[in-house]
């Protein structure tokens, strides 16, 4: 293996997910373990498996949605309400 690949390898960035998912593998198994056995307390080791398996799933990418002719700043019109913004106020009249 060359220096430059080992020093990609090696990063800090690499060794540092590494680590996490390590310590994930690892709460995720302890955690199982016990709500299999039933020791201690369940919704504990429950809130550690969902948590840690939540820190594993990638984080959401919203994108930016430009105003368009059907939606603009000024109104929004649900099916039986309107909400309005004027002069800084938001104000809420009944459609109908």
């Amino acid at each position: 293996m060359s220096a430059e690949k080992l020093k990609c390898v090696l990063s800090p960035q690499n060794i540092l997910f590494v680590a996490e998912v390590t310590c994930i593998f690892i709460i995720v198994c302890v955690s199982l373990l016990n709500l299999t056995l039933e020791k201690g307390d369940q919704h504990l080791w429950t809130m550690f498996l969902t948590s840690s398996l939540a820190f594993l799933m990638p984080s959401p990418k919203f994108k930016m949605v430009e105003n368009t002719d059907a939606v603009s700043d000024k109104d929004v019109k649900a099916s039986s309400q309107t909400v309005s913004l004027e002069e800084g106020k938001v104000k809420i009249s009944k459609n109908g």
